[in-house]
């Protein structure tokens, strides 16, 4: 599916006069983002972009580049709803925790919780808001794309309360 938001990166700005050089007829280079990016934002409506931000900030925050969890973990030829997106970050997010856990031993259990809570949250609100700076930087982030952002957000939020509320014993 084709974000009509996003497509106008790839459409030359309207003209009237045929004379006008070719040139004149293409947006600037400072509105047109580059043809990859483009192409990934229209494809899924801004979702796997999204993904991909999270995916970037949380292998930052939780030093975890190189863990088998952190690379490939969003394939966005699947369900790209912001319900499936939720699950997929917040499983790809989760997933770090053996990783943050063999950097932190020297912490109680209780401890290890609350800090991987911490900067899973961290991670996961500073990725979203690279994301929606990129898109409004691009000035995408709007109808379809800003409801999927929207959406997304608020379903990560109910899956990690729901992860993180203390259990019973």
């Amino acid at each position: 599916m084709i974000n009509p938001v996003a497509a106008r990166l790839l459409t030359p700005a309207p003209t009237n006069n045929k004379a006008t050089s070719r040139a004149a007829t293409e947006r600037p280079d400072h509105e047109r983002a580059p043809a990859g990016l483009a192409a990934e934002i229209m494809a899924d409506g801004g979702l796997g972009f999204l993904q991909a931000r999270l995916e970037e900030k949380l292998n930052e925050s939780l030093g975890t580049a190189d863990t088998p969890a952190a690379t490939g973990a969003f394939d966005t030829t699947v369900d790209n709803s912001p319900a499936a997106t939720a699950d997929r970050i917040v499983s790809f997010a989760l997933g770090l925790h053996g990783a943050f856990a063999r950097q932190n031993q020297d912490l109680s259990p209780e401890e290890l919780m609350a800090r991987f809570e911490t900067e899973v949250r961290r991670g996961i609100g500073e990725g979203f808001g690279r994301a929606r700076s990129a898109l409004g930087d691009l000035d995408l982030l709007q109808d379809e794309i800003a409801d999927n952002v929207d959406a997304t957000w608020q379903a990560v939020q109910e899956r990690l309360a729901a992860f993180f509320q203390p259990k019973d014993d």
